[in-house]
């Protein structure tokens, strides 16, 4: 069974929402919405997220982090 390709972008608010949310919109423009996990997409309001940020780590087969 192959898995559908999923990007979890990791990102801290301060300085780097512009940068993960271009990269979040290019991938989704490139390879479908469907593979991309950023927060302010992939939460929605009244969602434990939590846990949907567990699953969603558990389901990345790609994990970007912003570091600086």
């Amino acid at each position: 069974m192959t898995r559908t390709p999923l990007v979890f972008i990791s990102y801290r608010r301060a300085d780097s929402s512009a940068a993960a949310r271009w990269l979040a919109e290019s991938i989704g423009r490139t390879f479908g919405a469907k593979h991309v996990f950023i927060d302010t997409e992939g939460i929605r309001s009244g969602e434990d997220w939590s846990d949907r940020i567990d699953s969603a780590l558990a389901s990345a087969t790609i994990v970007w982090t912003q570091l600086a």
